[in-house]
């Protein structure tokens, strides 16, 4: 039996899939460390309660997709009044804490139906700001949960999510495999033949 010199290509694919699952887990764990949070401050039209809790969701999320070893919420004691907009009291409260990164935010009322929420990622050891994202939310709590994921990720990665709604997934999915005569039940018309 003769000895192929070529790749499979479905072991050419897997190969390409661990190289860039490799790569995408090589930069989560680039930023590894300690970052704290915040308290989100509330806005005009904003009730305590509302930021907290927008808060919250913000830093369950930096925790879920931030590859830090630890996400710990900073004591409001411990934040003096300004300084989640100073760069020097940033960097002082971080490396008093010990954090290598935080994430300061607010949210402000637009009208009585939507927030803007705004989150800053800071970097401790050159007190500088990192990124900054903003968004304009519907208050409602589903609205909330669906889009603060998103959020998270661009503040963490830079990178805005590509947001699809179920008929461009599906669609998408259809364009792929046109070829294959698959349908997946956008016509009534059954599988097509050729």
């Amino acid at each position: 039996m003769a000895f192929r010199k070529s790749i499979h290509p479905v072991l050419l694919a897997l190969l390409v899939t661990a190289v860039f699952t490799l790569g995408t887990a090589l930069s989560t764990t680039a930023r590894a460390g300690t970052c704290g949070i915040l308290p989100f401050s509330a806005g005009s039209g904003v009730g305590r309660g509302a930021a907290d809790n927008i808060g919250s969701l913000v830093s369950t999320e930096v925790d879920i997709r931030g590859g830090f070893e630890l996400v710990l919420g900073i004591d409001p004691e411990k934040v003096k009044s300004g300084c989640s907009t100073n760069s020097s009291c940033l960097q002082s409260l971080g490396r008093s804490e010990g954090f290598d990164k935080l994430v300061s935010g607010s949210v402000s009322a637009r009208g009585s139906k939507e927030y803007i929420i705004r989150a800053e990622l800071h970097d401790v050891g050159s007190g500088r700001l990192v990124r900054s994202v903003s968004r304009t939310l519907d208050r409602s709590p589903d609205s909330l949960l669906d889009e603060i994921p998103g959020m998270a990720e661009e503040l963490l990665t830079g990178e805005r999510p590509i947001e699809e709604d179920e008929d461009g997934q599906r669609e998408s999915r259809n364009d792929l495999f046109v070829e294959d005569d698959i349908n997946f039940g956008d016509d009534d018309d059954g599988p097509s033949s050729r």
